[in-house]
């Protein structure tokens, strides 16, 4: 009852208002099915006079939704909507008195051939007699799956609510009033059911179910206003659920009646004023959840009666006092306690021993310090968050039993005892934000561990070696602590890693090859350390950073939401600038973060294949050559961070093709050449003007530096941008030219004989005056130096 909620379903559009009769071509007669045998003879003295007869549908039905008489009837058939109603012969009053003879309803067996209405989306067969000798509804109506509006009011149905009417995915509407069986109807669920008229339903058709034992209006379903007091009347109800509407005011003290209550889920709502004392009567309950309101004033005593109650959440509200051993006096049974509310109090004698033995127990912002409750050390899974602990935590912490040990956002002081690793069956550990100092311990931890994080705290030495063999772990947090030394080659033999920051610490050292391994890796951040050498290679290995890879990833996020709901929003990304926080669904941030290091050596080319990346931060270090030319694949990129290094050459004009781009910065490198230009990259500029700044080499718009020979046209830069020259293609044409022109000559020469003479002879000729020509300047330069 307490797991996340599915999303609701998207609302289907509404039903279309009956159309026109000349929209469609009618038929200009309906053909009757046979009736069975049984019923032959009775049906057919009356068959003149019962015969529905066709006219055009009015322009708005005969009864709405919301009730309203319906005038006397016909059947009628357009493209979308069958309407059939009471024959004029049929009094209203035969119709509203529940005696459904021969005489007073219209007899008809309805043709399996509508199932050939592919569209049909309004059906209407109220006040008429349908079922079969056993009085069943006909089950074919379950494959109309395109029904909006079904209507069977008034038809004497018995037995129970077929449940292939599930099937009707698409249905906004069901009438099923004044039939038979609807008083004797036990389940109810119409969870997820926005465009219902779910207000109406609450005080009127639902408040006559005297048998129902099942009530869900959960799940969005625009109720609004207070619970009706006439609830109070359906005494055989187990489960009352009305989360996540709009109630307000106060929760009637009436709800005591519902004496067979198991499960009251109020939760999700805007419930005002004090939690009714009456609450305590109810003996069966075995859930409450009234958590997500407004309540306010002092949680009561009597709620310490209900002896069967296993779940109990109050958190999100108002509610203010002490919780006192009093309210617990009974709770022998109780498993799960979320009481995360900053203004509620608990007292209890340091020496007290719950008569329970929580799962779960979830008490963030509840005032329990300073010292660690004894009587929580002993439960099953442990929600201390954002509270006032403080001093050492306890050497002994726990049953062998803890699942998880959230102490989030305390003031906890002194080292990690090794104990806690004990816990063998622990699965989550979550120490961050806390004064914890020391080396971390070498002990082993279990091997069912999932998630770690330790960040904000002041631990030091070397990366843990404990966690060598931890093949399971998913997330590890390390950030913002006094680690040291290299990392170690082992690193990527944790397979399972999903999330990975080790931020703002010193290791030192380069980056393991190893990391390429890690083939789930959503998220690694690496930033503000002291490491060195080149970025790995082989980093298209790390498919989980990939768009096809995402797609097929089923990451069950909601596991981590035994994780409270505040500390949810302390996972911190530095992107588009600015550090931002995220909860938990930062784990399904795809980014990688290696800025403040002293990295040198190329960015890898193949780090372009990382087409799911969203966040690229490589700024402040030490890169250089140029920009990877296929960086416009990354076609998933929001945020590109490269500024800060000693890049050179020119920006590659593949990145205008990054069409979800908001934030680039490419400031303070060595770039040369002319700016890419495109819409999105303009619009980047508009808004970011510094992003190309400390780049003396740039021209051209949107930099105000104009280029050399800017007076080309557009068009023609373009052309130079998107077919740059070739060295290599450029001198192989020129030699395979003049190849070429070699052997034209020799072709001509060799058959052409006249041509070939008068070759030779101006060969000679040209030959003969440059001898001439040398040897006269020679004889003249001779003849002026002995002169001299």
């Amino acid at each position: 009852a307490l797991q996340r909620r599915p999303a609701p379903r998207p609302p289907t559009p509404p039903c279309p208002a009956p159309s026109n009769s000349s929209a469609h071509p009618r038929p200009s007669s309906i053909a009757a099915c046979p009736p069975p045998a049984t019923t032959a003879q009775r049906l057919c003295s009356r068959a003149a006079a019962l015969r529905p007869r066709l006219r055009p549908l009015p322009a708005t039905p005969s009864t709405s939704p919301t009730g309203g008489q319906r005038s006397p009837t016909t059947r009628e058939v357009t493209g979308s909507q069958f309407f059939l109603a009471p024959t004029p012969s049929v009094s209203s009053n035969q119709r509203d008195s529940r005696s459904f003879s021969a005489e007073s309803v219209h007899h008809l067996v309805v043709c399996h051939s509508l199932l050939s209405l592919d569209n049909l989306a309004h059906l209407d067969l109220s006040m008429n007699y349908l079922s079969d000798s056993s009085g069943r509804k006909p089950e074919f109506l379950s494959s109309m799956t395109n029904l909006r509006y079904l209507n069977l009011s008034g038809i004497p149905f018995s037995g129970r609510v077929p449940p292939h009417l599930g099937n009707l995915s698409q249905l906004q509407y069901l009438d099923l009033s004044e039939g038979g069986y609807v008083t004797s109807l036990q389940v109810a669920d119409l969870s997820c059911n926005e465009n219902m008229g779910m207000n109406r339903m609450m005080t009127t058709s639902l408040m006559k179910l005297c048998n129902l034992t099942v009530l869900d209006l959960s799940m969005y379903n625009n109720i609004t206003g207070n619970m009706p007091g006439q609830m109070a009347h359906l005494t055989s109800l187990v489960v009352l659920d009305i989360s996540y509407n709009n109630l307000t005011e106060a929760i009637p003290p009436g709800v005591a009646q519902l004496a067979s209550l198991s499960i009251l889920d109020l939760s999700g709502n805007n419930l005002s004023g004090h939690m009714p004392f009456e609450i305590g009567m109810l003996a069966n309950l075995s859930i409450l959840d009234l958590s997500g309101n407004n309540l306010s004033g002092h949680v009561p005593s009597e709620i310490g009666l209900l002896a069967n109650l296993a779940v109990l959440v109050l958190s999100s509200n108002k509610l203010n006092g002490d919780i006192t051993e009093k309210h617990s006096a009974r709770l022998a049974k109780l498993k799960q306690l979320h009481l995360s509310i900053k203004s509620l109090n608990i007292r209890v004698s340091s020496e007290w021993l719950p008569p329970f033995s929580l799962k779960w127990v979830s008490l963030q912002y509840c005032q329990r310090g300073p010292q660690f409750p004894a009587w929580l050390r002993f439960q099953h899974m442990l929600d201390l968050a954002l509270n006032s602990l403080s001093g050492n935590l306890p050497s002994k912490l726990g049953t062998p039993q803890l699942t998880s040990l959230t102490l989030f956002s305390n003031h906890i002081t002194g080292g990690l005892s090794g104990s806690i690793f004990e816990l063998q069956s622990l699965k989550g550990l979550d120490l961050g934000n806390n004064l914890f100092n020391g080396e971390l311990p070498r002990c082993v931890p279990p091997r069912t561990l999932r998630f770690l994080r330790l960040s904000n705290n002041s631990f030091s030495g070397d990366f843990p070696l404990f966690l060598q063999n931890s093949m399971q772990l998913e997330v590890l947090d390390l950030s913002r602590n006094r680690l040291s030394g290299k990392l170690p080659h082992w690193i990527g033999g944790l397979v399972g890693l999903r999330f990975l920051s080790l931020s703002q610490n010193t290791f030192s050292g380069n980056i393991p090859n190893s990391i390429t391994n890690l083939t789930n890796l959503h998220h690694l951040e690496l930033a503000n350390n002291r490491l060195s050498d080149v970025i790995p290679w082989g980093l298209s290995s790390l498919t989980a950073m990939t768009e096809k890879y995402v797609k097929d990833l089923s990451f069950q996020i909601g596991e981590y939401y035994m994780f409270s709901e505040d500390t949810r929003e302390y996972f911190s990304s530095v992107t588009k600038g600015q550090e931002l926080y995220y909860d938990i669904r930062i784990f399904e941030m795809v980014s990688i973060d290696l800025s403040f290091n002293h990295l040198s050596g190329e960015i890898p080319e193949e780090m372009a294949s990382l087409n799911a990346l969203l966040n690229l931060n490589l700024s402040w270090n030490h890169l250089r050559g140029e920009v990877p030319e296929k960086i416009g694949l990354m076609k998933s990129l929001e945020s590109l961070d490269l500024s800060n290094n000693v890049l050179s050459g020119e920006i590659p004009s593949s990145l205008s093709n990054l069409s979800y781009l908001s934030y680039l910065d490419l400031s303070d490198n060595n770039l040369t050449g002319r700016a890419p230009s495109g819409q999105q990259l303009d619009t980047l500029y508009a808004e970011h003007p510094s992003m190309y700044s400390g780049n003396s080499g740039l021209c051209g718009p949107p930099i105000l530096k104009m280029c050399p020979g800017n007076n080309a046209s557009r068009q023609d830069v373009q052309n130079r941008n998107e077919h740059g020259f070739e060295p290599m293609k450029f001198y192989f044409g020129l030699g395979l030219g003049f190849m070429l022109g070699l052997w034209v000559a020799f072709c001509i020469l060799s058959f052409k004989k006249a041509w070939r003479i008068a070759y030779f002879r101006l060969i000679d000729s040209i030959h003969d005056q440059i001898y001439v020509f040398v040897i006269v300047t020679r004889k003249s330069l001779a003849r002026e130096g002995s002169t001299d």
